[in-house]
């Protein structure tokens, strides 16, 4: 179906187009999301995003992944934004940093829900740093194996599993962290 969307969006055909944006603008908000830590600039990212997927889609030549291909032109441009945004420092020449807070728990109940879960997972993988979170979200989010990984990244075998192993632990201290200080907040 995703190959008959392509062909049709490669042909010029603008519904085939929306559907494909449709089916992956989550996907695609999401990696860029790990990459500018900030809601709006992952939003205008993600649009600029399929603006060069819609220029670009006649190059893709069906030999990977729809989406192998689509989330290396995404991570590429969501790295150029935050080098662009790094580049412009305040008046006091530190950089701007603009990060979401997260919602706090409503409640101090000690069970903590599966909503309440996933909160946390996701704060701890926000303060990841920048390359932990991205390995983290294509590995377990995006269900991408080791060999996609290092084919989008441009890395080998050994370096993605070593960085995933990595990054699992540095995921794991997050939520150590984290976790530690909401009970220190309930008691």
């Amino acid at each position: 179906m995703v190959k008959d969307l392509i062909l049709s969006a490669q042909k010029g055909d603008l519904q085939a187009f929306k559907l494909l944006v449709e089916r992956h603008q989550n996907y695609v908000y999401t990696l860029v999301y790990r990459v500018v830590k900030n809601q709006q600039d992952a939003e205008e990212v993600s649009q600029d995003v399929f603006l060069k997927i819609y220029t670009k889609l006649d190059t893709f030549n069906h030999q990977s992944k729809f989406t192998s291909w689509l989330y290396a032109i995404a991570i590429r441009t969501a790295i150029d934004r935050k080098r662009k945004m790094a580049r412009n420092l305040d008046s006091s020449g530190s950089l701007e940093k603009r990060h979401e807070q997260f919602i706090e728990p409503k409640t101090a109940d000690a069970s903590l829900t599966q909503n309440t879960r996933k909160e946390f997972v996701q704060q701890a993988i926000n303060d990841l740093p920048e390359d932990d979170a991205l390995l983290i979200t294509l590995f377990y989010f995006k269900e991408l194996s080791i060999q996609e990984i290092c084919d989008l990244l441009s890395l080998n075998n050994n370096n993605v599993k070593i960085k995933l192993f990595r990054a699992r632990k540095n995921l794991k201290k997050k939520i150590e962290h984290i976790l530690k200080d909401e009970l220190n907040s309930i008691l």
